[in-house]
Parts: C-alpha cells; sequence; structure tokens
C-alpha cells in the first residue's frame, strides 16, 4: 500500500516511527454515553452529539490519549506535506497497549462505509468527508489533496460492537503558496450552492439543551427540491466549534422530514418553498456557548453527480450560554397568576374589613 509505513502491516505499531503529524491534542475521557447523550470531545467534559439512527452509544477519544482499548492512528505521507500535492491518509484501528490490529471484520459499517474522515482547516474555510478503503488488515488508506496551506485538524470514524468512536488527530500542518488562513464570519441564512441555495432556519442557540435547526433546498427561483439519499441520509451536518474543541457529527432525526421539536422565532424566506419535501430537519445539542460553523452536505434530487460528490452549504452559528435560572412562558403565567390572586384576596379582606367597621 503506497504511503503506508511496514512497520504497521505487522500486526503492530513500532511507536518510534514518525506519524507525520504535529504532537498534541486534548484531554479525553471516553467513557460510553447512551445514545441521545453527549458525546466528548475536546476538554474533559466537553461533548459531542451524534444523532444518526444508529442504536447504540457514540464515544470521542483524541488518538494521543489513547492508552488503553480501541485506537486508531493516523499516518500522512511523504512529507513535508504540500498543498495541492496528492497525499497518503492511511489509518490503522488497533487496541492499546497492545498495538495488536483490529480485523476490519470486527468492523461495522456505519452510514454505507467503515471509515468516515471529515477535516477542516483552522479557519474552517476549507472542509472535507472522505472514506478510506481496506488496505490490510486492520488498516484503511486514502489520497486526498489538501488544496490550501494552513493548519488542519482531522477526525476518524469507525463502528465496532454497536458503538460508534471518533478519533480527533493532532493537526497537520500543511505548507505552500495560496490564500492564508483568514477567519471571515457572515450569518446569512441563504446561501448560493451551484444551481441551487440552502436556507437556514433557526431561532435561539443555547448550550446545553436540544436546538432546532431546519434545512430547506430550493432551486435559484425558490422552488423546493427534494434531497436523494447521501451515504444513507438526506443530509449530512458537521459542526464544529471555531477553537476546533467541539465536533458534532448528526444526521436528520430518524431519516425523515418530520417536524419533531419547537422553532423560536423563525421566519421563512420569502419566496422560498419551505414544503415537508425540502425541509431538513436537526435536533441538536451544543456541548458549550460560542462559535461553531456547520456544514451541510447533500445531493439534490437527480443531479448528476459522482456517487460520494455532494454539495456544501456552510453556515456560521452564534449559540449562547444556557441561563441557569430561566423562567419558562407558562412557569411566569403560573407565578404572575398566584401573586394577583394573593393581592387581589388582599384587596377583598381589607374592604370587608373597612365595612365592617362602618
Amino acid at each position: 500500500m503506497q504511503g503506508m509505513d511496514h512497520s504497521m502491516m505487522s500486526g503492530k505499531i513500532d511507536e518510534s516511527q514518525p506519524h507525520g503529524h504535529d504532537a498534541g491534542g486534548q484531554s479525553m475521557t471516553t467513557t460510553p454515553q447512551p445514545m441521545g447523550s453527549p458525546m466528548m470531545s475536546g476538554g474533559p467534559m466537553t461533548t459531542m452529539m451524534d444523532h444518526s439512527a444508529h442504536t447504540g452509544t457514540t464515544v470521542f477519544h483524541e488518538e494521543a490519549d489513547v492508552k488503553n482499548g480501541l485506537s486508531v492512528n493516523m499516518n500522512i505521507s511523504p512529507v513535508p506535506y504540500i498543498a495541492g500535492d496528492s497525499l497518503s491518509l492511511s489509518f490503522l484501528v488497533n487496541i492499546k497497549p497492545q498495538n495488536t490490529f483490529v480485523s476490519t471484520s470486527d468492523l461495522q459499517i456505519e452510514h454505507e462505509k467503515l471509515m468516515h474522515v471529515i477535516g477542516v482547516r483552522s479557519d474552517l474555510n476549507e472542509f472535507f468527508h472522505i472514506h478510506p478503503q481496506v488496505a490490510g488488515e486492520g488498516s484503511f488508506a486514502v489520497e486526498h489533496t489538501f488544496n490550501k496551506p494552513g493548519m488542519y485538524k482531522v477526525w476518524s470514524e469507525i463502528k465496532k460492537d454497536d458503538v460508534v468512536h471518533a478519533f480527533g488527530h493532532p493537526q497537520v500542518s500543511v505548507q505552500g503558496t495560496g490564500p492564508k488562513e483568514e477567519k471571515s464570519i457572515s450569518f446569512n441564512r441563504n446561501v448560493y450552492v451551484g444551481e441551487y441555495q440552502a436556507s437556514l432556519q433557526n431561532g435561539t442557540l443555547t448550550a446545553s439543551r436540544d436546538n432546532r435547526l431546519a434545512i430547506n433546498i430550493s432551486t435559484l427561483n425558490g422552488v423546493g427540491v427534494k434531497t436523494e439519499d447521501y451515504l444513507g441520509a438526506s443530509m449530512h451536518l458537521s459542526i464544529i466549534k471555531d477553537d476546533l474543541k467541539q465536533f458534532i457529527h448528526a444526521h436528520p432525526e430518524g431519516h425523515t422530514h418530520t417536524n419533531r421539536g419547537i422553532i423560536n422565532e423563525a421566519k421563512a424566506d420569502v419566496g422560498h418553498d419551505h414544503s415537508a419535501e425540502s425541509l431538513i430537519e436537526f435536533n441538536i445539542n451544543f456541548p458549550e456557548p460560542g462559535l461553531y460553523k456547520a456544514f451541510a452536505q447533500f445531493r439534490p434530487e437527480g443531479i448528476n453527480l459522482p456517487q460520494d460528490d455532494y454539495l456544501l452549504a456552510e453556515f456560521w452559528l452564534q449559540v449562547e450560554e444556557k441561563r441557569s435560572f430561566a423562567i419558562s412562558s407558562w412557569w411566569g403565567l403560573l407565578i404572575f397568576s398566584v401573586i394577583a390572586i394573593g393581592l387581589l384576596s388582599l384587596a377583598v379582606n381589607k374592604y370587608i374589613s373597612v365595612r365592617g367597621a362602618e
């Protein structure tokens, strides 16, 4: 296999071999979480939610922190990494501390693939979602070209024993000429993608609670367009925090267009068809407040694209801190009613006392 160290094909990893990326990574917790609950990512007790239809649990690890149990190690060659060059990304699935291979027959297909790899540049202006192929027992490989120089963060996902494992790999420095990293933030809720447009509906986004996001796909004239399945879902949504410490890989709940949840302050774009056929909804629990970017991958129905290709719509999201003592409108009305009744009762009693004294 091109680009794979021979030491990685023997059944064990030679830890003395360079891995082709920077050292580092965040301290992680790898305790399995029930499906539908937060998934660990970034620093200690930070969270990541996977909203796909699979059953079981989902856990997150940083490659550099895994000392025991399942691990995925990433290697990139050749060095140095130059923008515009075809590079070999290889991934070894193994068990620590023995460094023994995990047979590919022990892995399960998740959204039509044995492995998903998602990466972004640190300014969140570059995104990719690729799928390495089996390259040997316990090993996967794929050719990829980083189009622009900069620092990149890569995550790999596999499924074993009904548990999805996501591994954050140390950042990769890509050299070369071209546009440098520059974070350009826009909260535009309608973006053009080729011959289509994508519109995002959302209310106020709040950390540590469920938030509804809805994306409508339409033609440039505003006619709603259905999406065809891309990797087993009507849309894939990757949401990444601007410090790269939070990573959410989501799919529409149940892969249907059913309205689930309440959206606050949502306003449909004038002239757009937000029909059930073109509206794709997600229920997202953001682990912490801050600035995020959402990458929506989709394939309009009948589009002439290669099988694994997709269109990409990007949206910046601002997530607010959860208010510890927030009172719902129902409770507010109840409290107001109790106070009003109490005041009215006092007034009536005073009136009766005055009339009795007369």
